[in-house]
């Protein structure tokens, strides 16, 4: 995501100084548009350096997870569909519990979304059809 403010948002805007016209009336109260700014700068400072986190989903949110499953009889392709049960969050790993259908649970890292694990079915049926193509 592209930050909205630049790095050196400090030296760019001062209390006092906004870079509205405040003759049209755009910028009623000096402060206020430096506060707004500041606190978005400092927002995307902190999620730049990893102290803010966006998780790849909510909890309750169905996931579906492409995969070769192995009934004991045969071998076949499937998506698995779960929900987000909670997440798992340290500073080693980042992680979605999901409950699947059929009681399997499976801990996600937030990095395999988008890659091995999917929010939207139509993703999901193209990494299975990647899947079913690589055997």
């Amino acid at each position: 995501m592209e930050r909205l403010t630049p790095k050196d948002w400090k030296s760019q805007y001062q209390i006092g100084v906004c870079s509205r016209d405040v003759s049209a009336g755009e910028c009623v109260v000096y402060n206020e548009c430096f506060d707004y700014i500041r606190r978005l700068a400092e927002l995307e400072d902190k999620l730049e350096n990893g102290e803010i986190l966006i998780p790849p989903c909510k909890v309750g949110d169905t996931v579906y997870y492409p995969d070769e499953v192995d009934d004991g009889e045969s071998i076949f392709y499937a998506i698995l569909e779960g929900k987000v049960e909670c997440f798992n969050i340290q500073a080693s790993c980042k992680e979605a519990l999901v409950r699947y259908d059929g009681g399997l649970t499976y801990w996600h890292n937030f990095l395999d979304f988008g890659k091995k694990v999917f929010t939207d079915m139509g993703e999901a049926m193209k990494k299975l059809k990647a899947l079913m193509e690589r055997k």
